[in-house]
């Protein structure tokens, strides 16, 4: 292999390692803020009461904290699209943008939300509204998302827009699909049993020594 078919293989490695440590850094978040949520319960069952103030206070700041994570995450996985972007155009001089019009990947719901999600956060202090911008339009239109809610308020009712554990992997396949098309370079994860790709996904960028909850998708 001669260093110019090689470096999709780079790009594609590169891509893995940051969806490995963006995949660590969510799934140990949403570790912690499950411990703070059961606080009250626990406190209930030391102390033979329970104190509603207690449970008011942590549940109200255990809301933030979930916003801030999924927020926080959707921000950088956009940004590892845009890092991986730009070392597509630089290496293998190819352009790529999740909302190119000729863009036909798998999974590319996926692709295109995490950019508009991340667009509005950035530019539309997170509220949902039509008109704002095509992103705000799309995420409306595409997850028949009821416009006018900011995104605390769909992360906080588990809307589907806001699956993050499902965002990771689908993404990385998008962007490998692309790689493949152009190049012939095929990701050792590309699959078309979704379940059997997640489930290595995550096991294999997530080893056991981690000591953390890795996200079952295949018994």
């Amino acid at each position: 292999m001669n260093f110019e078919t090689h470096l999709p293989y780079v790009i594609i490695e590169d891509l893995e390692s940051k969806c490995g440590g963006l995949s660590l850094s969510y799934i140990a978040s949403i570790e912690k803020l499950n411990k703070i949520i059961q606080l009250p319960r626990e406190r209930a069952e030391e102390t033979g009461f329970w104190n509603r103030w207690d449970n008011k206070e942590i549940w109200g700041s255990a809301g933030q904290y979930a916003s801030f994570i999924h927020e926080m995450c959707m921000l950088n996985l956009a940004k590892i699209v845009e890092d991986i972007k730009v070392d597509i155009k630089k290496k293998l001089h190819i352009r790529f943008h999740p909302w190119d019009e000729e863009l036909d990947v798998i999974y590319l719901k996926y692709l295109k939300s995490c950019w508009a999600i991340s667009n509005v956060i950035k530019h539309n202090q997170s509220n949902l509204r039509k008109g704002t911008s095509k992103y705000a339009d799309y995420l409306i239109n595409e997850w028949e998302a009821i416009e006018g809610y900011d995104f605390e308020s769909f992360i906080l009712s588990r809307h589907e827009m806001f699956e993050f554990i499902e965002y990771i992997p689908k993404v990385y396949l998008a962007i490998c699909d692309f790689i493949y098309q152009k190049t012939g370079a095929k990701s050792h994860f590309f699959t078309t049993d979704w379940l059997d790709m997640a489930d290595r996904f995550y096991h294999l960028l997530l080893p056991d020594i981690f000591e953390i909850d890795i996200p079952k998708f295949k018994e």
